[in-house]
């Protein structure tokens, strides 16, 4: 994986990614690398537990191996407001995360 230098430019484009669990991981990273890539940028790949602790399954695919790639865990049950937290820390160019494809009522109506 190619390494992060201290000296990267302001204008780098950003990709956040956040993963809820395995199954998420391998479309939406092969997703978010290949977007990084085409911009020659870098991934954020996030993740919310409990406890903050890193799930066995996060693990960056083989096929990222040329994007600069940084896995972060961050502890909480608010996973929305700690992706907006997130957001707002690394001003990402474009934010990519799944869906269950269901909606609740009580707001999209």
């Amino acid at each position: 994986m190619p390494e992060k230098t201290d000296n990267v430019e302001q204008d780098t484009y950003r990709v956040l990614v956040a993963v809820r669990d395995e199954r998420d991981i391998n479309p939406l990273m092969r997703l978010s690398c290949a977007l990084a890539r085409s911009r020659q940028g870098e991934v954020r790949l996030l993740t919310v537990t409990q406890e903050g602790v890193n799930p066995e399954w996060l693990t960056v695919p083989e096929g990222c191996a040329d994007v600069y790639v940084e896995a972060i865990v961050q502890p909480g049950n608010d996973v929305g407001a700690i992706i907006l937290h997130e957001i707002q820390r690394y001003r990402p160019d474009v934010l990519v995360l799944g869906w269950g494809g269901q909606l609740t009522r009580g707001r999209y109506t």
